[in-house]
């Protein structure tokens, strides 16, 4: 037999133990030491207890003899917990708090560091991962496999950097480690039941550890297949905005107010969302110790992951006119007089502000319109994890370690993914709604009750006998909406055959992430005074991120067709071949959604949204779109991304002891060296209305330039010119001079006329801004008497801004002959049906290559003492410095813009985005005070109070503001740090952008202005930078204990507690752009209060748990939904409500080889709630120096944990039901 005494049979625990019997002894000799082994080794004997008990004497034991602040988490609470992951698992340790995605714990926070901002590894093996960025999802490795979890608090220099909070190491059986042991042969089998979902899943799982060559070589290994199924009703709101100033509305005691402005929902929608996870894994352990100088371990761990996903969804919108008002016109786009209305619509009625917090309750609209929704998403997942570590003793007092590992993740989604939407504007339009007088019924939200619900009609539409546009007895073509009747609300989601197919987009997203490195470590025991060992090292590690986060939207290559009615002039765009020809009943599925109970968990009756939803069906849908050759897709280079990290580390500590070893401890040092390279795309996507080829987008600086009479009159138009003539006789210097009529073939161009006006479109503008209503030219004016020209987007088409359009058919300006031919139909007035260019170009994305890098150092010094008071009693000071690197996906270079359209409201901000990325970043940096007592008042029981603090520095953080951009669109090359004016100027600014007659709707904010303020676009900027910092202290309280000194079957009970309180706050800081503070706000995901406690019985093998924890509120740190930072979150901020839970496990043990399992998780399902608080939105009202009196500022509400904010508006709500579990275990 192998001896056991072996360097490489002495465990940690081990190792431990021996160096607290060695508290004492100055000087030893050999056969001291040999004692001192056995006695080691009898202790172990003494400790090793089975089941929960056991679990706990060793977690206890790994903090007791740790050189560190160490807490663990044993085999035995690993795989007979209710935790449904690692994530979970970990939870129940002091500073750990988890990160929920949807409702399941996926990631982890370490002292208020983030999950990008804490190593976790695999048997010391970094992980990679599938996500953007650095965070690994700890939902998708299977606990079962794992003999221990540690989280390492307070650093030595030989810990791999890489951790703000804490470190994460989770490591597999060993198989030499349970030398003395039985070996495992066992297999359990589970079934999984979430109420819910009302699904059945299962695990089935085998183990199996064996050794071989005297116990010299062993193997471990684990294979698990399991599935699991949830569901979620939720609640959700798209974005609190600035309403706009409301007529008249009810306050919230019942009191008429109005010119109120208040904090509204965008939109509000109610979504049910159904995921199932199919997971397979293997785990492999290899130990070889072929002589006693040497150890050779082997570890991998694979596994493979496929994820569906889908939602469905009903949403409500409103749109900018709320209503009618006598003598107004307040149909959008329909200014002529069969409009205007005879009566105000009851907006007290329709709209209720809460005044006391700026809240708008209750908004309800003549004009609200609504979507149903459907995602289809399927990903698969793969990682893997491997290390080869080879240790041996070079003499008795030093020892050498070479390990190599690599890891790899990757992700890719199925071809099948799709979001599809249907909408019904095609059947029910403004038109029809002004038609139903008082006896419309309108649509919004409304959360006057406590709780807030989406309002819709319930009546239905006659449709006629009229599906698609038709032409009545006299010949008129006419929309499929004119012989409508019983219109008479803007949106019932049960009124299915009013839908169509309003939108249509695919994910293609792919994802590998590469870590290799190589590592050298030498320890070396030494007899220097009280310098007992030194331990140098050094490790090289390369990771390389590869990202494509491609979305897919389809656009048509076909012409679009536009009819006008001879009578009335209006005129309707009717999409030919477009997406939106596909109606509801092509593509909807039947049967419902498939649960008689949707909302219920949230307390929502049945009623048209809850009961009336039909759901898209996807693959339905994707089949018509992809099997049409006139469907394009547009790929978009700035989501494609390279990043590389190459990182050189090398290291020295000396460990070291005083007072008779009663004070021990090391000091040490650690120097990083990293090298970041980033390779990608910057660029924009500009606003383009893809549910058309119409291409009449309009630039609102353009419309100013074209009423300037300063300016040289544009080239005049034939005002008898048909579509193509206004369409393709631009005088930028890409039109056409069609005056020979439709045959392409004898056109020629039109030179560039520079800077021009427009007579007709100025004399207008003119006109109107002195008198809105004037409806002729005033007496007095040199056109006075003549026919008033009122402009639209036809007679103004040849003005379209079309630098961002999907469809620029003109060809480039360098052509002599124009790009089209012509079937030879009659042109239409209003369309350019039946020419087609051999030059299309999409114009809608622009990109450019981008790269960047970045070099930085670190030198992180390290200090841990540990002084034994008593035998029991042991207190621990350490001080350091940690760094970590910034977020992966943060270090992408250039920029990506998103542009926007100006549809309605009171100012320019109209959802136009700009994100800077920042390969520059700087590392973020920690220093860290511990301070610790911990009381071992009997082998299975403890009791410990810490106090830490942070002091973070250049905390990566996302600067969040509004600005105005230059125009670049001309440059070569682009410095995102140059993008942003100090105040609105019409001659540099990216313009605000509208479609179709919008921007020529006297009734709209910007028509009539020339305040730059509203002729340039507003884009809220998402920019990443290092911020000054944050500071936390926190205290953590533990309590372990068994009762085996009770009498009876009490003896089998024990308590595990803790109790985290943390007091953190970002540092004051101000953006360099706006000059504006960012909020001084607790750090995100760092609940004030955390909480476990954990009460069993556990006596002759049958266990009984009850775990109970919860937490105080919190500031979001990742918003899921939106992928946005919580602390900026659009205009505001977003707060997680802290939530308790309880669950209970059971376990009877039949026989020494036979067990059965038996789990409830989430027994409270308290519902996941998150809410918002306002930073910038203008709605508080102040007095002012104007003729209203008052004007609106940003209201910055404050922080709602210390009672500066109200807690009510809800961002989102869910509940996930509670989850069974049943499992039968064998041993063989």
């Amino acid at each position: 037999m192998v001896n056991t005494s072996k360097k490489f049979k002495l465990n940690a625990v081990c190792v431990a133990i021996f160096s607290v019997l060695s508290i004492g002894a100055n000087a030893q000799d050999a056969s001291d030491e040999e004692k001192k082994v056995a006695n080691a080794n009898e202790e172990i004997e003494v400790i090793e207890v089975t089941g929960l008990r056991g679990s706990l004497i060793k977690s206890i034991n790994d903090k007791r003899f740790s050189s560190n602040v160490v807490d663990t988490i044993n085999a035995e609470d690993i795989g007979k917990s209710t935790d449904q992951n690692i994530a979970d698992a970990l939870g129940r340790i002091t500073g750990v708090s988890i990160v929920q995605n949807q409702g399941e714990g996926s990631q982890i926070t370490i002292r208020g560091a983030t999950s990008q901002q804490n190593n976790i590894t695999l048997n010391g093996q970094q992980l990679t991962t599938t996500d953007f960025s650095q965070a690994v999802d700890l939902s998708s490795y299977s606990a079962d496999a794992l003999s221990r979890l540690e989280v390492v608090k307070t650093p030595s220099a030989d810990h791999d950097e890489g951790s703000l909070g804490g470190s994460v190491n989770l490591v597999t059986i060993k198989p030499l480690n349970r030398a003395g042991k039985e070996p495992i042969r066992s297999l359990e089998v589970q079934g999984r039941y979430n109420e819910f979902a009302d699904k059945t899943d299962s695990k089935i799982q085998f183990t199996v550890t064996e050794t071989f060559l005297d116990d010299s070589l062993g193997l471990a290994l684990s294979a698990f297949k399991d599935t699991n199924s949830t569901r979620r009703d939720q609640y959700r709101v798209g974005n609190f905005v600035e309403s706009n100033s409301y007529r008249n509305a009810t306050d919230q005691d019942g009191n008429i107010i109005s010119d109120v402005i208040g904090i509204k929902h965008d939109n509000t929608s109610y979504s049910l969302h159904q995921n199932e996870s199919d997971r397979t894994g293997l785990t492999l352990g290899l130990q070889w110790i072929p002589t006693d100088e040497t150890e050779v371990t082997y570890d991998l761990t694979y596994s493979k992951q496929d994820r569906i996903r889908t939602f469905d969804e009903v949403k409500t919108r409103t749109t900018g006119s709320t209503g009618l008002v006598e003598g107004e016109r307040n149909v959008a786009n329909y200014d002529n007089a069969e409009y205007q209305s005879t009566f105000t619509d009851p907006f007290a009625d329709w709209l209720v502000v809460d005044t006391t917090t700026n809240t708008v309750l209750k908004d309800t609209s003549r004009f609200g319109v609504g979507d149903i929704t459907r995602s289809d998403n399927a990903t698969e997942e793969s990682n893997l994890s491997t290390t080869i570590k080879v240790e041996h003793y070079i003499t008795d007092d030093l020892q050498v370690s070479v390990a190599l590992g690599h890891s790899r993740s990757e992700s890719e989604s199925s071809p099948d993914n799709a979001y599809t939407n249907m909408q019904n504007f095609l059947q029910v339009p403004g038109p029809l709604l002004f038609k139903a007088g008082k006896n419309v019924v309108p649509s919004g939200y409304d959360c006057t009750s406590g709780q807030c619900e989406i309002v819709t009609g319930d009546t239905f539409v006659d449709l006629g006998e009229n599906l698609f546009v038709y032409q009545d007895a006299d010949g008129t073509t006419r929309p499929q909406w004119y012989d409508n009747t019983n219109v008479l609300t803007g949106f019932n989601p049960a009124d299915l055959d009013t839908f169509h197919l309003g939108f249509i987009s695919q994910e293609d997203i792919a994802v590998e992430d590469t870590i290799n490195n190589a590592q050298l470590d030498f320890d070396y025991a030494v007899e220097m005074g009280p310098i007992i060992k030194f331990e140098f090292g050094a490790k090289y590690s390369k990771r390389k991120k590869f990202v494509d986060n491609q979305s897919y939207q389809f656009t048509s290559s076909t012409q679009t067709i536009v009819l006008e009615d001879p009578v009335t002039g209006e005129r309707t765009v009717i999409d030919n071949g477009d997406i939106s020809g596909i109606r509801a009943s092509q593509i909807a599925k039947s049967g419902g959604l498939g649960v008689n109970d949707f909302m219920s968990s949230l307390g929502y009756g049945r009623n048209p949204v809850t009961t009336g939803i039909s759901p898209i069906d996807v693959k339905q849908a994707l089949d018509l779109i992809i099997g049409n050759d006139d469907v394009v897709r547009d790929v978009n280079d700035t989501e494609t991304r390279t990043t590389e990290l190459e990182t050189k580390a090398v290291y020295f500590k000396a460990g070291f002891e005083f007072l008779d070893g009663d004070l021990t401890g090391d000091i040490g040092i650690r120097y990083v060296e990293t090298e970041v390279e980033a390779r990608g795309a910057a660029g924009a996507q500009w606003w383009s209305h893809t549910g058309t080829n119409l291409a009449r987008e309009f630039s609102y600086t353009k419309l100013q330039e074209l009423r300037d009479k300063s300016l040289a009159a544009c080239p005049i138009p034939n005002a008898e010119d048909v579509g193509y003539a206004k369409k393709f006789g631009r005088v930028d210097g890409l039109g056409w001079d069609t005056s020979a009529g439709p045959d392409p073939t004898g056109w020629t161009r039109i030179p560039d006329a520079g800077p021009c006006h427009d007579p007709d479109y100025a004399d207008w503008f003119e006109v109107l801004s002195a008198d809105p209503t004037a409806v002729d030219y005033p007496a007095g004016h040199p056109r006075a008497g003549e026919e008033f020209v009122t402009p639209d987007w036809v007679n103004m088409w040849r003005y379209a801004d079309i630098s961002g359009t999907h469809y620029n058919e003109f060809g480039d300006p360098s052509l002599t002959a124009a790009p089209f031919t012509w079937d030879g139909s009659t042109p239409g007035g209003a369309d350019t049906n039946g020419f087609v260019s051999s030059s299309i170009k999409n114009n809608r994305i622009s990109s450019f290559a981008a790269s960047g890098v970045n070099s930085y150092s670190n030198v992180l010094p390290s200090l841990n003492l540990n002084y034994a008071i008593s035998e029991d009693l042991i207190a621990r000071f350490a001080i350091s410095k940690t760094m970590t690197r910034p977020e992966i996906d943060q270090l992408r270079p250039g920029f990506s813009l998103n542009q926007a359209a100006f549809w309605s409201g009171e100012d320019s901000n109209v959802g136009s985005g700009i994100t800077q990325f920042n390969t520059k970043l700087k590392p973020l940096e920690s220093k860290n005070l511990d301070l610790s007592i911990e009381w071992y008042f009997n082998p299975t029981s403890m009791l410990s109070v810490a106090f830490y603090r942070k002091d973070m520095s250049n905390f990566a953080d996302t600067e969040s503001f509004r600005s105005y951009v230059r125009d670049f669109r001309q440059d070569e090359t682009v410095d995102a740090d140059t993008l942003y004016l100090d105040a609105a100027d019409t001659s540099t600014c990216l313009s605000l952008k509208g479609t179709a007659d919008f921007p020529l709707n006297k009734n709209l904010a910007p028509t009539l202005s020339n305040d730059p303020k509203l002729l340039c676009d507003q884009y809220n900027v998402a920019r990443f930078i290092n911020g000054d910092g944050a500071t936390i202290n926190g205290l953590e309280l533990g309590y372990s204990q068994t009762y085996d000194f009770l009498p009876g079957f009490l003896s089998g009970l024990g308590v595990s507690a803790n109790y985290t309180y943390q007091d953190s706050e970002y540092d004051a800081q101000l953006s360099d752009v706006t000059g504006l503070a960012l909020p001084e706000y607790p750090v995100a995901d760092t609940p004030k209060h955390s909480y476990n406690f954990t009460t069993f019985w556990e006596q002759d093998g049958h266990q009984v748990r009850l775990s109970y924890r919860g937490t105080s509120d919190s500031l979001v740190g990742k918003d899921w939904n939106t992928g946005l930072n919580g602390r900026q979150w659009n205009s505001g901020s977003i707060w997680n409500e802290g939530r308790d839970s309880l669950d209970l496990s059971a376990t009877y043990k039949f026989n020494e080889n036979v067990s059965l399992s038996f789990q409830a998780v989430n027994l409270l399902d308290g519902a996941f709630r998150t809410y918002f608080t306002s930073r910038i939105l203008n709605v508080e009202r102040v007095a002012a120096d104007n003729d209203a009196g008052f004007t609106y500022e940003a209201y910055e509400e404050g922080n709602p944990l210390e009672g500066d904010a109200t807690k009510s508006r809800t961002y989102t709500k869910f509940k996930v039901g509670t989850t069974y579990r049943l499992g039968l275990r064998v041993n063989f």
